[in-house]
């Protein structure tokens, strides 16, 4: 899979942004990591349940589309204290869902039931 330089350099600023924004801090990461076929779930799909579910909890999200290859969703709680993104991406014929978890205020608990909730949602659509 190629991504254009444009979504790549996005996603790159983004970790390095956050990066550098917690290298003095204690902070808890979760993650979850599926790949599908994309006839199960595809790019538009995966980005409106992650957005679906952030919007459930009380999160701000933003969904940039790339299409056929890269769909992001990206917020957090509207107190702070948290970030999260969940990445669509198309590889071949499958769908990559990647939800990534940020709580600075070192909350392991608030982080994982949210990554959990994305992903078993994610698993749930399409189905």
């Amino acid at each position: 899979m190629r991504i254009p330089a444009r979504p790549f350099a996005a996603l790159l600023t983004l970790g390095v942004l956050t990066a550098s924004a917690m290298a003095a801090q204690e902070f808890s990461l979760e993650y979850r990591v599926e790949r599908r076929s994309a006839a199960d779930l595809n790019l538009d799909t995966c980005a409106d349940v992650a957005r679906r579910e952030a919007e459930a909890v009380g999160y701000s999200q933003k969904v940039q589309r790339f299409p056929n290859q890269l769909a992001v969703v990206s917020g957090g709680p509207r107190g702070g204290g948290g970030s999260f993104v969940v990445y669509c991406i198309a590889v071949d014929d499958k769908t990559v869902q990647l939800v990534q978890v940020i709580d600075y205020q070192n909350r392991a608990q608030p982080a994982a039931e949210f990554a959990d909730r994305v992903h078993k949602a994610l698993l749930a659509a399409g189905r």
